[in-house]
């Protein structure tokens, strides 16, 4: 049995409902948003808590974990890890600009793409 969802005789467009339908789609849509946030800010909250918490490094001097993870990457990172390098320099802000070139495109289209975003 299909989805509702996928079924195109079930989609309407919003400016052929009423405005009760519209408003209940809208609050139903912000309950939904506010308890994803909710879970998101949950989830980061004991993740920053759990990152907090004490352990011994390897001299046995009581550190955070987070200092004791990031303290791993860089050694891994000086040891030829490129994928710890790069973490690394993600998360200082060092991330190089990704950028996509296209090439044989039609002038008329690039025109009016730059008179669009120019």
């Amino acid at each position: 049995m299909p989805c509702k969802a996928t079924n195109p005789q079930n989609l309407i467009p919003q400016n052929k409902r009423t405005p009760e339908e519209r408003r209940e789609i809208a609050r139903k849509g912000q309950i939904a948003s506010t308890e994803a946030k909710r879970r998101k800010k949950t989830f980061r909250e004991a993740m920053e808590a759990l990152l907090e918490k004490e352990v011994l490094d390897k001299n046995g001097n009581k550190i955070d974990l987070l200092t004791a993870i990031s303290a791993k990457q860089i050694e891994k990172a000086g040891k030829g890890d490129t994928k710890a390098f790069e973490v690394i320099r993600d998360t200082i802000g060092q991330k190089p600009i990704e950028r996509v070139e296209i090439s044989d495109i039609d002038s008329k289209i690039a025109q009016e793409i730059e008179d669009y975003v120019g």
